[in-house]
């Protein structure tokens, strides 16, 4: 997540999340990370997570 190239990061923070929806003992460090992606990172990194639904998180 905090490589320099956008596409790994967007990945990266998809994966994570991803992961947290399998173990739930980190599905709120996930999300923790996916708020503020949300609102720091590129917006071609927003898209991606947006694209996977991962954007609704706040609200999930």
């Amino acid at each position: 997540m905090q490589d320099k190239n956008k596409f790994v990061r967007a990945w990266s923070y998809s994966g994570f999340y991803l992961l947290g929806q399998q173990y739930p003992e980190y599905q709120d460090e996930a999300k923790a990370y996916i708020v503020a992606a949300m609102q720091d990172e590129a917006p071609s990194v927003q898209a991606r997570l947006r694209q996977l639904g991962v954007g609704d998180v706040p609200g999930d």
